[in-house]
């Protein structure tokens, strides 16, 4: 997924009628493994970040140290494919956004190392927003560059579907994400505690369910 999202920001080598050209791995290079150790890397590195938001005890100061040990590390892919793109196509804007997501990562790092998880966990939400706004305004309004000549490029105007197909989908977004975000919302409040090994019942013995109907037939 990483290396399908760089490469929709850097480039294929597609001709005139939008099809790539060379063989089949005509895709891989540099930016190619550049995104997918960006999107693996932040990956991780949210991962710890709900960790330590969510859990109490040993695995929360765990994830905690882990995710300030490893934040330079893990997001070093990340700004590298910003940049990147930055001296592509970048814009003051774009610039100027990237240095907000900059300053979130830094405010992440800084958060975590005095304790607080939840503000730890919102700054990195901030550099996400902030550093994919950076990468793929700096693009806009190219969907797909062509690499063997800008002209081949796909746009949103020669890229996209039709009036009915692109009515239809509004349609079906402006339903379908209000309940995504309602339903998302309600189970993060349902499981808003933080959980311990406390919460981890102990070890006992049970009788499958399989198990209990044959014996209860044989009775």
């Amino acid at each position: 997924m990483g290396a399908a999202l760089a490469l929709t920001t850097t480039g294929l080598p597609l001709d005139a009628n939008g099809d790539r050209d060379g063989g089949p791995f005509s895709w891989f290079n540099g930016y190619a493994l550049l995104g997918g150790f960006a999107v693996a890397g932040f990956a991780l590195l949210h991962a710890l970040a709900f960790l330590a938001l969510k859990t109490d005890g040993d695995v929360r100061h765990r994830a905690r140290r882990w995710f300030v040990r490893l934040l330079p590390v893990l997001l070093l892919p990340l700004a590298g494919w910003a940049v990147s793109v930055q001296l592509l196509s970048g814009e003051a804007w774009t610039v100027a956004v990237l240095a907000v997501a900059v300053v979130a990562a830094a405010a992440a790092w800084l958060q975590a190392r005095r304790g607080n998880e939840g503000r730890a966990f919102l700054a990195v939400g901030v550099f996400l927003l902030c550093g994919s706004a950076s990468i793929f305004g700096a693009v806009f309004p190219v969907v797909l560059p062509s690499t063997i000549d800008p002209a081949f490029s796909l746009t949103i105007s020669n890229a996209s579907s039709s009036d009915y197909t692109l009515g239809l989908m509004s349609i079906v977004a402006c339903v379908g994400l209000p309940l995504v975000i309602a339903y998302q919302a309600w189970t993060y409040w349902v499981f808003r505690r933080r959980v311990s090994a406390s919460h981890i019942p102990e070890a006992h013995s049970f009788l499958p369910a399989v198990a209990a109907k044959a014996f209860t037939r044989n009775d």
